[in-house]
């Protein structure tokens, strides 16, 4: 949606970090609903 939203320079050291770990370990999360 907002290409501009990549740019890890504004952003705070923290958030950076969490950024760069998403990259590096994809994960999946599911849910199972039983009624």
């Amino acid at each position: 949606f907002f290409p501009q939203n990549n740019d890890e320079q504004p952003r705070q050291p923290e958030t950076r970090a969490i950024m760069n770990w998403l990259r590096e370990n994809h994960f999946t999360a599911s849910a199972s609903l039983h009624g």
